[in-house]
């Protein structure tokens, strides 16, 4: 009985810490769009039905990074299905922006891609 107990408190404790990294990957990545948003013009901030409509892509992604991982997989392919990844998460992050928030965030993500190619 007593490890049936410890055995059911460490499986409730993996699901706590698994929750508690996916809300923390969440608010990071609203966080960011926020900040690319905002590095363009202080108007351009999400409104609530964006951020609830961002907390569902970002929560699907985590589910699908976390898929990729666990996958058996060489670097490279790892390496490619983040890539499609991130390029199929960026088109549905953009689609719940309006246009003027849409068009800011093209310019700063492609802004940041220009400085991280020059640095390698």
């Amino acid at each position: 009985m007593k490890y049936l107990f410890i055995l059911a408190f460490v499986l409730v404790s993996q699901s706590f810490l698994a929750a508690q990294a996916t809300e923390n990957y969440i608010q990071i990545e609203i966080k960011k769009v926020e900040n690319f948003l905002t590095k363009q013009d202080v108007g351009l901030r999400l409104n609530n039905a964006q951020r609830d409509e961002l907390v569902k892509i970002f929560e699907q992604k985590k589910t699908r990074y976390d898929q990729i991982l666990s996958m058996k997989q060489t670097k490279i392919e790892v390496s490619n299905e983040m890539t499609m990844l991130e390029n199929e998460y960026k088109d549905k992050v953009e689609s719940i922006m309006n246009v003027e928030q849409r068009l800011a965030y093209q310019k700063i993500k492609k802004s940041a891609l220009h400085k991280e190619v020059k640095m390698n």
